[in-house]
């Protein structure tokens, strides 16, 4: 499984130690809090595991700016590994880029 670069970002949380198993031989591990990572400028990514300990779930990744968890800047969900690191490494490229597109 290819790791994340979160190139210019700090790790405040790290419990995604769940990428090199199946999914469902570790249910436990498929919490609500799983990532942080803080980037410049105000941003933080949050990912963690919905509903908690629920195999039919999904992995949710929330960028969040200034803390205003009410309205994330992204909202995304996906159900493999595949495409969750596919999708914190874009959001991570976006921000490092300084692409990020933004919600009006």
């Amino acid at each position: 499984m290819k790791k994340i670069n979160i190139k210019s970002g700090k790790i405040l949380y790290n419990d995604l130690n769940i990428l090199n198993k199946s999914l469902s031989k570790q249910i436990f591990s498929l919490k609500e809090d799983l990532l942080q990572i803080e980037y410049p400028d105000g941003y933080l990514i949050d990912v963690g595991w919905y509903p908690e300990f629920d195999i039919t779930g999904h992995f949710k990744i929330m960028l969040i700016k200034d803390f205003n968890w009410d309205q994330p800047v992204k909202d995304i969900t996906c159900k493999d590994l595949v495409k969750l690191i596919k999708n914190i490494q874009k959001i991570i490229d976006e921000i490092d880029n300084k692409t990020l597109q933004l919600k009006e």
